[in-house]
């Protein structure tokens, strides 16, 4: 619909709030989105290590001693609740994208 002519203030106004909003859910996503590709990366590193240190035990003949096993379990305990965190993260992020955008919906829908 083409906006009334008395409201174009208003109408301008909402538009800049809503690019403001825009930007501002921009920049978060990519400064997560950021974050997160490098918890990505030093969590790659950390199974890497821990797939070595495996191939090392399991080459070696040799039975791993149960405090070396108690180290590994709870590397992985950590790595799994990082993992876990990161999705919660990734997930709020997501809520807040689609509240921003139901909001923007429910704004240029609105009588003017």
């Amino acid at each position: 619909p083409v906006p009334d002519v008395r409201h174009s203030g208003h109408l301008a106004s909402w538009m800049a709030g809503t690019e403001r909003e825009l930007r501002e859910l921009k920049w978060l996503l990519s400064s997560s989105s950021a974050r997160l590709d490098g918890q990505h990366r030093k969590l790659m590193s950390e199974l890497e290590k821990l797939r070595f240190q495996l191939d090392a035990w399991t080459s070696g003949g040799s039975e791993p001693d149960e405090g070396r096993l108690d180290v590994l379990e709870a590397r992985f305990d950590a790595l799994e609740q990082l993992v876990g965190r990161e999705q919660s993260e990734c997930a709020q992020m997501w809520q807040l994208v689609e509240v921003a955008a139901g909001s923007a919906r429910a704004r240029s829908a609105s009588p003017r």
